[in-house]
């Protein structure tokens, strides 16, 4: 069950900073993703959260990135999702009411 983290400097919408997140993002794996996004967030920038190739989600990395989308509201820095998603998945999104905290760029 691997997942993979990577940051791609100015490669994100606006010129943001891309995060991009692929494989179980599942609680399994949560505190290792965090760890990973922690040690690769931009500290100045603004950040383009884009999920990929995306095996397994749950509710426990959308928790995940609705704190960082709080982080960066109080930092004042925009942030950006784009959740590349199964309808299985979508699904999961749209039930647990992730999808409207998450929409939207603050």
């Amino acid at each position: 069950m691997e997942h993979r983290v990577t940051l791609k400097p100015g490669l994100g919408a606006s010129g943001a900073d891309l995060l991009l997140l692929e494989g179980f993002l599942n609680v399994q794996n949560i505190g290792a993703i965090k760890e990973n996004i922690l040690k690769e967030l931009p500290s100045d920038t603004a950040l383009h959260v884009k999920t990929e190739n995306v095996e397994q989600l749950d509710v426990s990395f959308l928790q995940l990135l609705l704190s960082l989308k709080l982080r960066f509201r109080n930092e004042r820095r925009p942030v950006y999702f784009d959740l590349l998603l199964n309808k299985e998945m979508e699904d999961i999104l749209n039930a647990s009411g992730f999808n409207e905290l998450l929409s939207g760029k603050q």
